[in-house]
């Protein structure tokens, strides 16, 4: 994948190797996420939890928790029963990516992806994508290719 010069992937992935260490880097891209969503599409979300999970077994424990067998995402919301207890989004960081390009793109895509279940927790998958892939082209100034989004969809049915 190439990435843009001057776009978001860019400004993201320098910002990633620029911090030295994941944590870092997590938390602001989360909220700048959030912020851009909620300007595009006119939502708010209830108080949300990022779940960081550095190795995949501790991610793995959360979806046998949660009910979810066979193969996991790389990030799962678990939607609260009461609005006194926020939402929560749980991210496998170990599985995102070996390299700053991969992981970083992964993120931003996973992230965006449960943020909108977290907003629109009736719309199905196939329908959160239809809504995510425009956005995160936006959000990372890239276009994503048909093959990929293809690939996704199939993932998602």
């Amino acid at each position: 994948m190439e990435i843009p010069e001057g776009s978001g992937l860019e400004k993201y992935l320098k910002d990633f190797e620029s911090k030295g260490n994941i944590k870092d880097f997590i938390k602001p891209v989360f909220e700048e996420i959030m912020l851009f969503l909620k300007k595009k599409l006119l939502i708010t979300f209830h108080d949300i939890i990022l779940t960081k999970c550095y190795r995949s077994k501790d991610f793995d424990r959360i979806c046998l928790e949660e009910g979810i067998t066979g193969e996991y995402p790389l990030a799962i919301i678990i939607h609260s029963r009461s609005f006194s207890i926020p939402d929560r989004i749980a991210v496998d960081l170990q599985r995102m990516g070996t390299y700053a390009k991969s992981f970083v793109f992964n993120f931003i895509l996973v992230v965006m992806e449960e943020l909108i279940h977290s907003a629109c927790p009736l719309k199905t998958e196939l329908e959160v994508g239809a809504i995510m892939f425009p956005l995160a082209e936006e959000f990372m100034g890239i276009k994503l290719s048909d093959d990929f989004k293809k690939m996704s969809e199939n993932m998602r049915t």
